[in-house]
């Protein structure tokens, strides 16, 4: 399973941090060959892995066996992932980021709907207030060009069918941000 790397994805991930989606994170861990080639490439290039407590909780959930759940505790634990701290006044400002970039991407849409989780759009929030870390996700469509910018994308060729998946490496664009945060508070004034 080769992982194919965008150009110029070493340097604009190098020395930075990186929370890491639920989707990529299970990615890496059923796939030895994959997690073993990508975690050359991070320690490589000094990038330090996060995972919020929600990715963890997701990555977690509906596990049944105890054996499944202390296999995945232990990936968890691996030298390479930090789990970011979530204190009670940190997850306030994270809520109330949410809460904007919902609206922003409702507004944004094309069928005035948003798709992105809870669980998304919390990441979203932390990513819009904690220096602005990166994230690699197997769904960009949940975080969306209006306000995040895509450096570029890592390629997981898997043996056998061919079948490639393809993982974003995004940032958070706080001009991007304010522009539609300014557009938000015009329409909502418009209305009131």
């Amino acid at each position: 399973m080769p992982l194919l790397f965008s150009l110029g994805l070493h340097q604009s991930l190098s020395g930075k941090y990186s929370y890491v989606d639920n989707d990529f994170l299970s990615e890496l861990y059923n796939n030895t060959n994959v997690l073993t080639e990508f975690a050359t490439f991070i320690q490589s290039n000094s990038v330090q892995l996060l995972i919020d407590p929600f990715i963890e909780f997701e990555f977690l959930r509906d596990i049944f066996l105890p054996i499944q759940v202390d296999n995945r505790r232990k990936f968890l634990s691996k030298d390479f992932f930090t789990m970011a701290p979530m204190h009670q006044e940190q997850f306030k400002i994270i809520q109330v980021n949410a809460m904007v970039l919902s609206r922003i991407y409702k507004h944004k849409s094309n069928n005035n709907k948003s798709s992105s989780s809870l669980v998304d759009l919390l990441l979203a929030g932390r990513l819009s207030y904690q220096g602005y870390p990166l994230l690699i996700t197997g769904n960009k469509k949940d975080f969306p060009s209006c306000i995040f910018d895509t450096l570029g994308v890592i390629n997981i060729e898997h043996e056998g069918d061919g079948e490639m998946r393809v993982f974003s490496i995004i940032k958070f664009n706080k001009d991007k941000f304010e522009v539609c945060s300014r557009a938000l508070d015009s329409l909502n004034k418009m209305v009131d």
